[in-house]
């Protein structure tokens, strides 16, 4: 294929220095030039148009862009009591669900049922008094070094 007696590939090769010689000669700007008559969206081409000083013009296709922007939404960690959500994919751009989410199943409880139980006894007293509590320990299988803090409600002393 030749374009006025130069072959194809020398066009390619010279096509900056040919623009340049284009805006120079016939009033050609490629910058100034060019419109997008139609925005590529997310699922839809665009159509961008070249429009010369002498009155042609030719469209390209403006690929479609895809869902580029993502977010999740509705996502819920699971818990011991109850289910979770790994929430569903939108495009932020169009807003179409992308993918819908799965449910996530309820944590198994994180107790040790082999731990030590420690049970605390039940005291009466009045102010100023003080009061021993019996802790009792079960399941402690030898395991030494354990300390414990008790708390308590000053309010309903």
């Amino acid at each position: 294929m030749t374009y006025f007696g130069m072959p194809f590939g020398m066009w390619t090769m010279f096509a900056g220095s040919f623009q340049k010689q284009l805006t120079v000669v016939f009033g050609y700007d490629v910058d100034t030039a060019k419109t997008i008559t139609k925005k590529a969206t997310c699922t839809t081409n665009g159509t961008k148009t070249f429009k010369c000083a002498c009155g042609d013009a030719y469209e390209e296709t403006i690929k479609a862009t895809g869902h580029l922007h993502k977010e999740t939404r509705n996502k819920k960690e699971a818990t011991e009591t109850t289910e979770g959500y790994t929430g569903d994919i939108y495009c932020k751009d169009c807003n179409t669900l992308l993918e819908k989410g799965k449910t996530i199943p309820k944590l198994e409880e994180t107790v040790d049922k082999d731990a030590p139980i420690i049970q605390a006894g039940s005291v009466q007293g009045y102010a100023g008094d003080e009061v021993t509590i019996p802790v009792t320990i079960k399941q402690n299988s030898g395991i030494a070094g354990f300390s414990y803090d008790v708390n308590y409600d000053s309010s309903k002393l």
